[in-house]
C-alpha cells in the first residue's frame, strides 16, 4: 500500500484477503474443538481482528479496489476479534489492549469515526478498556499515556498533563514512549499558556529525539523565540533547512516557507506564542480545551491584539485561534465573526 500504485493496491488486498480467510479458518476449526489451545484461539483472533479493522479504516479509493478482489474488512467484527484477544491470558493480550485503545482515544477523534454517537461513546469503551489494562499491566507507562489521552476526551487537559508527566518518568528503557509523551505535554503547556514550560520540553526533545529533528527545532525555535531568547531561536532557525532530509511533502514545505519567513522578519515574544497556538490548532490539541481554557485564550489574544496590528499574518492567525475557541464554546456568531476576518486577510 506504501508504493501507492494499482498493482500494488491490488497485491496487497489479496494478501489481506488471504490472511483473512486463513484466521477465519483456524477460528472455525478451534470453535469445533474447544478443547484446543486458548492462546491459539487469542492469536487468530487478534490477527482477524488487526486485518479487518486496518482494511476498514482505509480510503475510499483503496477500498474500491479491495472489493474487486473480494475483501470489505468487518470493522465491528474486527473490534469484537481484538476483545477476545484483550480479554484472554495469551502473551498477546497487553497488545490487544493498546490496539483497542488506539482505535478509540486516537483513531476514532481523528478520522470523525462514528460522530453521531459523540466523544463520549469513545471515552466511555476506552475507560472499560483501561479498567481492564490494571489486570495486565497496571503500571505500564504506555497504559498511562492513553490514561492522559483519555482525559482529553474528557476535557480534562490538566489531568491530560498529569498521566502524560506520570508516564514519562516511568519511561528510563523506553525513550520513545517518554518522547511520545513530551510531545504530547508541550503542546498541553502551550494551551495553559505556560511558554517557559513548552520551551523547556521542547528543547529537551531537539536533545534526545532521533525523530524528525527538523521539525522538533522549527518547533523549539519558535518556543524560544515566545521566551524572549532571540538570537538562540534565530540560530535554530538557520540550521533547520540541512536537518529537513526529505523535502517533498507538504507539511516539509510548509514548515521551509515559514523558516525563510521568520528568518527575514523575526519573531516577537508575542507573533512566537500566536505561532504556537496555531500550531496546536493545526494539530487539534483545541477541540480538548474546556470553556475556562478557551476564554483563557481568547483573553490573551485580545488583550495583546495591538502587538499583531498591520501585521495581516498574524492577525489572520490570532483571528483563526479565537474562532477555534469560540466553536469549543458553542459560541457560533462570535466564531463566525473571527473567521470571517481571517477569510477577507486571505482574499
Amino acid at each position: 500500500f506504501a508504493r501507492q500504485s494499482l498493482t500494488n493496491y491490488v497485491r496487497g488486498g489479496v494478501l489481506l484477503r488471504s490472511a483473512s480467510k486463513a484466521y477465519s479458518s483456524v477460528l472455525a476449526e478451534l470453535s469445533k474443538q474447544p478443547s484446543l489451545s486458548e492462546e491459539l484461539k487469542a492469536a487468530c483472533s487478534m490477527g482477524f481482528g488487526v486485518v479487518n479493522v486496518a482494511v476498514s479504516l482505509l480510503p475510499d479509493k483503496v477500498m474500491s479496489l479491495m472489493k474487486i478482489v473480494g475483501f470489505n474488512g468487518n470493522r465491528g467484527l474486527g473490534l469484537k476479534s481484538l476483545e477476545v484477544a484483550a480479554r484472554s491470558s495469551d502473551l498477546r493480550a497487553p497488545f490487544a489492549l493498546l490496539l483497542l485503545l488506539l482505535y478509540n482515544v486516537v483513531t476514532r477523534p481523528v478520522l470523525g469515526i462514528d460522530t453521531n454517537s459523540g466523544l463520549g461513546s469513545a471515552a466511555g469503551e476506552a475507560a472499560a478498556i483501561l479498567e481492564l489494562s490494571k489486570t495486565v499491566c497496571p503500571d505500564a507507562a504506555l497504559f498511562i499515556y492513553f490514561h492522559g489521552r483519555l482525559a482529553f476526551l474528557k476535557k480534562d487537559v490538566s489531568g491530560a498533563l498529569e498521566y502524560f508527566s506520570q508516564a514519562a518518568s516511568r519511561c528510563d528503557r523506553q525513550p520513545e514512549v517518554r518522547q511520545l509523551c513530551q510531545y504530547e505535554m508541550a503542546f498541553v503547556n502551550v494551551l495553559l499558556l505556560k511558554w517557559a514550560d513548552a520551551s523547556n520540553i521542547l528543547a529537551e526533545l531537539c536533545r534526545n529525539s532521533p525523530w524528525s529533528p527538523g521539525m522538533y527545532n522549527f518547533f523549539s525555535a519558535i518556543a524560544l523565540a515566545s521566551v524572549g531568547e532571540a538570537e538562540e531561536s534565530h540560530a535554530k532557525f538557520l540550521s533547520i533547512p540541512q536537518l529537513m532530509k526529505e523535502k517533498s511533502s507538504s507539511l516539509e514545505k510548509l514548515v521551509l516557507h515559514k523558516v525563510t519567513a521568520f528568518t527575514k522578519r523575526r519573531l516577537t515574544a508575542h507573533t512566537a506564542r500566536v505561532e504556537l497556538l496555531v500550531m496546536s490548532y493545526m494539530s487539534n490539541y483545541i477541540r480538548w480545551c474546556g470553556d475556562d481554557m478557551c476564554e483563557d485564550i481568547i483573553e490573551f489574544l485580545g488583550e495583546n491584539e495591538k502587538e499583531v496590528a498591520g501585521d495581516v499574518y498574524f492577525t489572520s492567525c490570532s483571528s483563526l485561534v479565537c474562532g477555534a475557541a469560540y466553536v469549543q464554546l458553542e459560541e457560533a456568531d462570535k466564531a463566525e465573526v473571527h473567521l470571517r476576518r481571517v477569510l477577507a486577510h486571505a482574499k
